[in-house]
């Protein structure tokens, strides 16, 4: 088997999904998370430190809340 190469998926095709998801003013509002420490998060990750697999649980919470939650109402 082999890896994805999620770290640069998300620093490159999915750069902008990553961004609405953790840096959106609807997630903030959400109040779940610190916006700081998700825009400190995702600048590491941007610089060149692999967090893609925390970015990506966050990134899959807020798009589940986006489906599941918000779609409900």
């Amino acid at each position: 088997g082999f890896t994805m190469p999620l770290a640069e998926w998300l620093r490159e095709p999915l750069r902008e999904l990553a961004e609405d998801c953790l840096l959106s003013a609807r997630t903030a509002q959400r109040g779940f998370f610190n916006p700081r420490y998700l825009q400190a998060l995702w600048s590491r990750h941007l610089g060149g430190q692999d967090l893609s697999h925390h970015v990506w649980m966050l990134m899959m919470f807020e798009l589940w809340h986006r489906e599941y939650v918000d779609g409900a109402q």
